[in-house]
């Protein structure tokens, strides 16, 4: 049967594994498991968060869908999760696009000194895209673009640091051959020349769930924090993987994060709020990729120290740990080595944040 038009379609217990055909349009999109995509599916009728679209990652990329796009869905099952009715598309030629909005630009980040990444609204038909439908101000010259999905990566001449530039774009086309609307602009700041070399300078292991990293930038130049991931392996072999929000780290300047439920007084300096990387006990390393390259690291991956690796003095359980040594200019870019903290690191007492995002404390 067709629901578009069912006030009730959002009921599981009612059409549970029952063949229907539905359309509506696409709302916000969000995570549907592992290899898979959903959106809240808007009809003619209904407007419920627990009645949603579903398909593969692939099937979803492949039929240039974003929020927005009209779509039919089915004849295919309808898939129960929990309370959520989801419209599934188990297979490519279950979705039907009626139409979808034209793309626009989302964002741009400098991701280097000669490189910005652009984001638009939808997948782009990557023959669509040239050198020649991205301009800049400030006298930045493109000379080369690589598209992934809705994600264009734009070579340009050298920028100046800390400098605001916008790009313009034109001309692209999404998937579905339809043509970005107008002129699509979008701010940044640009990135100069140097290194930027993020390290952990600050670790806080403390009662409950008081638990927070301190990131330093020792580098030459401001980082983009969002190319960097954090990567917490248990003891046990566990990965759990966190990107770090959008913003700039400057030169010197620190970027702390902290569980979600940690006391007021230790949210109080926080940058950036979020339990998965910073969910650790004294046995679990962490490192830090920004680009992909590791920069540093803490612990010793694939090893379990038992309780803490260190002692009572300088430890990675029930203390705060910091990076004192101002001269420091790079981690331990190797995070399968032993990891003696007393090597980098002076111990401090249980539940101790005086130090975090101000390395006022570092001597030499």
């Amino acid at each position: 049967q067709d629901l578009s038009a069912a006030l009730d379609a959002d009921m599981p217990d009612l059409y549970e594994s029952e063949l229907v055909t539905v359309s509506g349009t696409l709302g916000a999109l969000g995570g549907g498991g592992p290899g898979h995509v959903r959106a809240t599916l808007v009809t003619e009728v209904l407007d419920s968060p627990n009645f949603v679209f579903r398909a593969g990652n692939a099937d979803f990329d492949a039929a240039g869908l974003s929020t927005g796009c009209d779509v039919t869905v089915g004849p295919s099952p309808i898939w129960r999760f929990a309370s959520t009715t989801q419209a599934q598309a188990y297979r490519f030629t279950d979705i039907v696009v009626e139409s979808c909005p034209a793309p626009t630009v989302q964002s741009a980040t400098a991701i280097d000194n000669t490189t910005v990444r652009v984001v638009f609204s939808s997948p782009l038909d990557p023959a669509s895209v040239a050198v020649g439908d991205f301009a800049f101000t400030g006298g930045l010259s493109p000379s080369g673009v690589v598209v992934d999905r809705n994600e264009v990566t734009v070579t340009v001449s050298a920028m100046t640091d800390a400098v605001d530039y916008t790009v313009t774009a034109t001309g692209v086309d999404d998937l579905l051959g339809t043509t970005i609307a107008g002129m699509n602009t979008a701010m940044f700041l640009g990135v100069g020349a140097g290194d930027p070399v993020p390290v952990f300078t600050e670790y806080v292991e403390g009662s409950s769930n008081n638990k927070a990293l301190e990131i330093t930038n020792v580098g030459t130049r401001a980082l983009e924090l969002s190319t960097c991931e954090i990567v917490l392996t248990s003891n046990t072999g566990t990965e759990r993987r966190h990107t770090l929000a959008a913003g700039r780290l400057a030169v010197g300047a620190q970027h702390v994060l902290c569980h979600a439920s940690s006391s007021a007084e230790l949210l109080a300096v926080c940058d950036e709020v979020d339990s998965t990387p910073v969910n650790f006990n004294g046995d679990d390393a962490l490192e830090i990729y920004c680009g992909g390259v590791l920069f540093d690291s803490i612990g010793q991956v694939g090893v379990d120290p038992g309780p803490e690796w260190g002692d009572d003095t300088v430890g990675t359980q029930n203390q705060t740990l910091r990076r004192t040594d101002c001269s420091i200019a790079s981690g331990d870019t190797n995070s399968g080595d032993a990891f003696v903290p007393a090597d980098e690191w002076t111990g401090s007492t249980l539940d101790d944040f005086t130090g975090l995002g101000n390395r006022n404390e570092c001597a030499g």
